[in-house]
This record gives structure tokens, C-alpha cells and sequence, in this order.
């Protein structure tokens, strides 16, 4: 039977605009994946038949960006399941709203049996769908921005449903900031808030905004200590830009989030220099490492104003932190599966080329450096288990291991790793 519906009012969202994929970021969006899990729990027969999708398959996708879900519902025998649940969203409510539940929940289009319905242009009704898949064994869905965000009504108006929760917008970062943790996420209006601890094991203050960068925050911020041991956040925007705010050495937050440009297609990775500096490193469109630094001391920390090609041919969210002597080491995954990474000598230090490190990773790398001075490395592999590299230590001078070890376990997700209250995700 199909999922029951809350009691809505008149009021009701306007058509979802087309908004094509602009960026790859797989990771399941909060509104298509509870979508998801309300159809599959309305419809057990049937099957997940994927949201998220590798960068580098095929053309354009809104599964590249994580809003876009395939219902596993088979033409043969399954037809009637379909049709039930596409007539529920495609129904006029009781206050006249045609479309209506389509339109709450953000829905951009619907493909199934060869034909498709665009929110866009609603008034055409179902016409036909000439695409390589006929789609007789699923449907798809492909999502506005809006309601993969949960921010149409079927999220915010739902009378007597359960209360949406405030944060629920991708995976939230978490900071030790020697006086207890610090908790930032997205919020699915494309803000950001935190809470927070003001000593360890201490009570926790209520969620907090720090206000909406820009356009709107998309994906997870990245916050660490900086150098007056406050707090520094970062966050890419909705226009592909990174952005960011900080604490003050009162504490006080800064008014606004400050633009830094930038072209980025993955969350940031940063990290601060011996010579408390922060550096900011991602992936651009092209698939290239994007780099942008705050200058020495002797500058005031202002930043470069620029961002700097570090070249390379990645995929997923680059990982850096500071080696032994001081200078940083980039990881990322290449479009080969392999690690690669390259690293400066000394801080401030010229940049090497990029080397190859062998493995197979299906995931973002996590790396931790050891009280040795050693770099250990974790990944998940294309079956799910966690696959290690290290540093042999300093008799062979730090040599790489030469080979992978798998370390077993069944992986939905990236691995994280911690030594010496360091960690890199």
C-alpha cells in the first residue's frame, strides 16, 4: 500500500526548476534518502537500485550529485506498485493542487516505461522518453536542489508528523578544542551551526548558527584550532566557492562568512602550518588539486588572494596534514584508484612532484602521521575492506612499505584514523 500522507494545508511549493548536475558530489542527499526509505518501507518487494554514482561514469547525472534515486520495480509483475505510488505524487490534493505531493517533496522528474514527467514543464504531462534505458525495471527520480536539501514543505509543514531535525544536511565535522568538542554541520537551509562543550566531558550548549555563507553552505564544513587555539571553519558554497568564518582571539565569531573564490567540486581539506599559517587544499572541476595558503608572519597571515593548480588527476576530497620536518603532505585518490600523493621539505618548502602509491581505493584516504614521525594510511577497498600502507620508520628512512595489507571489515564508508590525538579524515 503506499505511504501514508501527511494533512497539508493550501499553501504549497512552486514546480521544481531543471537543475542540471554542475559539480560531482555522490554522497545520498537527506531528502533523497529518506525518500528512498519511505518508498522501499511502503513497497518491501521491491529494491534500492541506487542513489550516488562514481564521477567518472557516463555523462551528465543528477546521481553524481547524490539527488537522484533508482526504485527497483519491475515492469513484469511490478507495474501496478509503480503506478500506485507515481499517481500518489502526481495526485491533486484536496485543496486543488495538482502535482501536489511531487511538488512538496522537490521532485524535478520522473522516468518510468519509456516516458517521462518534468516538473518544469508539468503542463505537457507524461511524454516520451527516447534515452538508451527504457526503464522497465525501475523508476527514477531525479531531485531539485530544494527537496534534496529537505527544504520543501513535505520537511517543514507536516502537521502533526515528527519534527524535522535542525542539522541534517550531510556529515557533521567534530573538533577538540582542548576545552571540550566542538559539533559544525549544514543545516538543509544551506546554513551552518554548531554546538559545543566549554570543558571536556562538559555538558553540551544548544545547536547555534553561524549564519548562511553566500548562496548557501553545500557539503561538510571542515573546522579546526588555528594558531590563537580558536576556532577556524570553512565550507563550500552552492556557487562552487569556498568560503569562511573564525573565531576572534575573544572567541567571538566573526558577522559574516568571508568569500575565498575558488572553483571547488569537493569539500575542502585544510590544516595549519608550524608557522600557523592555514592552507586549504581541493578538487576542482577539471578533477585538478586546487590550492590556496595564508602568507608567513611577517605578512600578518593575510591570504595569497589567488588559487594555485596543483595539477594532478583525482577523485574525492584530497587529504593533507604536517609531516616530521614541518612541511605538508597531499594525499588523494587518482582517477586510476591508486593513492598518489606529494609532499613539501621543511615548512614553506618547494613541492615535490606527484607519486604513485599503489592500492586500490574506492573511498577517500585517511592518513595519521605517528609519534615516530611515521605516515600511516587507511582506505577502503572495492569489496569494503579496510586496506593499510605505512612508513617503515627511520633506520630505512622512512621508506614506504612497497605493498598494501588488507585488514579485513565490511565498509559503507570511509575509514577514519586517530594516533596521538591527531586525525585525518
Amino acid at each position: 500500500m503506499p505511504p501514508t500522507t501527511p494533512d497539508f494545508g493550501p499553501e504549497i511549493d512552486d514546480y521544481a526548476p531543471y537543475e542540471g548536475q554542475g559539480r560531482c558530489d555522490p554522497a545520498a542527499k537527506p531528502g533523497v534518502a529518506e525518500f528512498k526509505d519511505l518508498v522501499l518501507a511502503a513497497y518491501p518487494g521491491t529494491t534500492n537500485m541506487g542513489i550516488g554514482r562514481e564521477c567518472g561514469s557516463g555523462g551528465r547525472s543528477e546521481h553524481k550529485e547524490g539527488r537522484a534515486w533508482d526504485w527497483g520495480v519491475s515492469l513484469h509483475g511490478q507495474a501496478h506498485l509503480a503506478d500506485e505510488m507515481i499517481g500518489l505524487l502526481l495526485g491533486t490534493d484536496r485543496h486543488g493542487n495538482p502535482h501536489a505531493l511531487a511538488r512538496r517533496l522537490g521532485i524535478m522528474y520522473i522516468i518510468w516505461n519509456r516516458r517521462i514527467w518534468e516538473a518544469y514543464r508539468a503542463d505537457r504531462g507524461w511524454t516520451a522518453y527516447t534515452g538508451p534505458n527504457p526503464h522497465t525495471d525501475h523508476v527514477h527520480f531525479s531531485f531539485g536542489w530544494a527537496g534534496a536539501r529537505r527544504e520543501t514543505t513535505w520537511w517543514t509543514r507536516r502537521g502533526g508528523a515528527r519534527p524535522v531535525p535542525r542539522v541534517s544536511a550531510g556529515v557533521p565535522t567534530v573538533v577538540d578544542h582542548g576545552s571540550g568538542m566542538v559539533v559544525c554541520a549544514t543545516e538543509p537551509t544551506g546554513a551552518v551551526a554548531h554546538r559545543w562543550q566549554n570543558a571536556p566531558g562538559g555538558p553540551w550548549f544548544a545547536w547555534t548558527g553561524l549564519g548562511r555563507p553566500g548562496p548557501g553552505a553545500y557539503g561538510r564544513p571542515y573546522v579546526l584550532v588555528g594558531r590563537y587555539g580558536r576556532l577556524a571553519a570553512f565550507v563550500r558554497g552552492t556557487d562552487g566557492a569556498l568560503w569562511h568564518t573564525w573565531q576572534s582571539e575573544s572567541g567571538a565569531w566573526a558577522a559574516d562568512w568571508v568569500p575565498m573564490g575558488g572553483r571547488l567540486a569537493s569539500d575542502p581539506s585544510v590544516v595549519l602550518s608550524p608557522n600557523g599559517a592555514l592552507s586549504v587544499f581541493a578538487r576542482d572541476p577539471g578533477g585538478r588539486v586546487t590550492h590556496t595558503w595564508q602568507r608567513g608572519p611577517e605578512h600578518g597571515h593575510a591570504w595569497h588572494g589567488s588559487w594555485v593548480d596543483l595539477e594532478g588527476a583525482v577523485v574525492g576530497r584530497p587529504v593533507v596534514l604536517v609531516g616530521r620536518d614541518g612541511g605538508m603532505v597531499l594525499f588523494a585518490r587518482g582517477t586510476d584508484g591508486g593513492l598518489h600523493h606529494r609532499w613539501q621539505t621543511g615548512t614553506g618548502g618547494p613541492w615535490s612532484d606527484w607519486s604513485p602509491l599503489g592500492g586500490r581505493l574506492s573511498a577517500d584516504p585517511s592518513v595519521v602521521l605517528g609519534p615516530g614521525g611515521d605516515l600511516s594510511v587507511f582506505g577502503r577497498d572495492p569489496e569494503g575492506r579496510t586496506t593499510h600502507t605505512w612508513q617503515t620508520g627511520p633506520r630505512n628512512g622512512h621508506a614506504w612499505h612497497g605493498s598494501w595489507v588488507d585488514m579485513g571489515g565490511t565498509l559503507a564508508q570511509d575509514p577514519d584514523a586517530e594516533l596521538g590525538g591527531l586525525l585525518a579524515a
